[in-house]
């Protein structure tokens, strides 16, 4: 089995909390990323180089933010069978 089809069989068995994490957190991740993206593209017009020092660090803040959703998730998928055995 390929890793592609092990993730596709590990998406199928998520438990239903870790879904609704994964989407809510998805689009608050999304929600950031558009907001950061809007900020990015007003202030490019007017200063450049502030562009360039001080939005890099937001992209690890939004990278962290996924992470944490995935992991969060996972947890979730642990607890929930680990709670409710099949």
């Amino acid at each position: 089995m390929s890793k592609r089809q092990r993730l596709i069989e590990f998406i199928k068995r998520l438990s239903p909390p870790s879904i609704l994490v994964l989407k809510l957190g998805f689009f608050a991740v999304a929600l950031q990323a558009c907001i950061l993206a809007i900020v990015v593209h007003d202030t490019l017009l007017t200063n450049p180089l502030y562009v360039a020092l001080y939005y890099p660090p937001m992209v690890e803040y939004i990278s962290v933010s996924f992470t944490l959703v995935v992991c969060g998730a996972l947890l979730f998928n642990a607890v929930y069978y680990e709670a409710y055995p099949n």
